[in-house]
């Protein structure tokens, strides 16, 4: 009896053995299913980054996912995106010279090249309208959509006292300015004596800091212009024919020749006279340090030439067509760029465009970026700067007339353009 009630524990202690090991087989199976399902989420989930990230991109029209900051390999891959844009952003904020742009989730230099123009609005070749694709029958890509979608810093300026005397300071690129205009002209050399030790005469890059392109007249930014209009030189430059102010900028490599600047009619095409004593000129006088150039590397992607700016963080297109074409076909062939396996290519503001010119090169073309095809032509930026036919206060007289900002590399020269005409692009990212 003993035996049987012996063999009998045994017996189910097999069988109990056996069902567990069943349950362990099962359980592993399932364990081993579920792995594959949770593989199968994540590789569902990597397919649909592009979705996730569409606010960026809608925001951005970027089809291409680089410029979007990506997060630490260690983030907390959470559904929380508020957390992951703080976190982004206070990666920005403590680098030191960088903006974070909450339009574009983007982390910014803070630098002239990637400064705003000022301007926010679109346009056709005859008026106002959307920077929405749907509405403005092909002038996509402008300036001010751009803008909008935190591509560029918005300009910032200040009033501060520096030495006892009244200066407006732009809190992006750190220049300094006078409040003390010249309300009379001076020679080049009387100008640079008027400025002063520790100030200078600006340089044309310097003096389109401040330039901004949604104000028609003076094309200044607001504490410019209200100085302007409460002050001497105001009156003498809405009646003179020579509102020209000084730069430091050499014509082509001239240094006997620079770059004159007119803010109330937006000319930059005037050329000054350093060694005459009769060539007399308004003049602002800028402090602080220098604007850093443009560092080009020169890329290889994905079998096309690239240039790509360590200063501005843009990257340029390299092999530059220099078909002539008008400013709506411009704009459309950047957004339909597929180049360098890139898809997210726009036409560069006034303020990109500039960032590559080298006007301290003695031969053309006066460019950063070493193309020939860049001294042949004048070349389309996204900026309009429209010439209403209104007064200094803002009342307007009639319907604008639209023109764009436009560089020269043959001579290092910027000017402004009648919509009309073809001119070459070069598109940036």
């Amino acid at each position: 009896m003993k035996k049987l009630l012996f063999l009998g524990v045994i017996f189910v202690m097999i069988l109990f053995a056996g069902c567990g090991s069943s349950k362990n087989e099962d359980k592993t199976d399932s364990g081993e299913a579920a792995s594959d399902e949770d593989a199968a989420d994540t590789e569902q989930t990597d397919d649909s980054e592009p979705s996730d990230n569409s606010d960026s991109q809608s925001v951005d029209g970027d089809a291409d996912t680089d410029t979007v900051l990506e997060q630490p390999d260690d983030a907390d891959s959470t559904d929380d995106s508020d957390t992951e844009d703080e976190l982004t952003k206070e990666d920005c904020l403590a680098r030191e010279g960088f903006a974070w742009i909450e339009a574009g989730k983007a982390c910014l230099p803070k630098v002239a090249g990637r400064i705003c123009t000022g301007q926010t609005t679109c346009f056709s070749n005859e008026n106002k309208i959307s920077c929405l694709p749907s509405d403005n029958a092909g002038f996509y890509g402008q300036d001010a959509l751009y803008a909008a979608m935190g591509k560029c810093i918005p300009q910032s300026f200040d009033l501060e006292t520096l030495d006892g005397i009244e200066i407006i300071k732009d809190l992006n690129s750190g220049l300094v300015w006078k409040m003390l205009f010249s309300t009379e002209k001076y020679n080049y050399a009387e100008a640079e004596i008027y400025c002063g030790e520790g100030w200078r005469i600006p340089t044309l890059k310097e003096f389109l800091t401040m330039m901004n392109d949604r104000v028609l007249s003076p094309a200044l930014d607001g504490y410019f212009i209200e100085y302007l209009l409460f002050s001497q030189i105001s009156q003498s430059l809405l009646e003179s024919d020579n509102d020209d102010f000084w730069t430091s900028t050499p014509f082509a490599g001239d240094d006997d020749f620079v770059i004159l600047v007119d803010p109330i009619y937006r000319k930059f095409n005037d050329l000054g006279n350093t060694s005459s004593e009769v060539a007399k000129n308004y003049v602002l006088c800028v402090g602080g340090n220098t604007l850093p150039a443009a560092d080009l590397t020169k890329k290889n992607e994905n079998g096309d030439i690239v240039y790509v700016d360590s200063t501005t963080e843009l990257m340029w297109q390299g092999n530059v067509d220099s078909t002539e074409r008008s400013w709506n076909k411009a704009l459309q062939y950047c957004e339909k760029l597929d180049y360098a396996g890139f898809t997210d290519w726009r036409m560069p503001n006034r303020n990109e465009l500039v960032s590559i010119i080298s006007n301290e090169k003695t031969d053309s073309p006066f460019s950063y970026i070493p193309s020939s095809a860049l001294k042949d032509n004048y070349w389309w930026t996204s900026t309009v700067v429209p010439q209403y036919k209104e007064d200094v206060y803002g009342n307007t007289l009639g319907l604008p007339d639209i023109y764009l900002m436009t560089v020269d590399f043959a001579t290092g020269e910027v000017s402004v353009e009648d919509h009309s005409s073809n001119k070459s692009v070069i598109c940036v990212r």
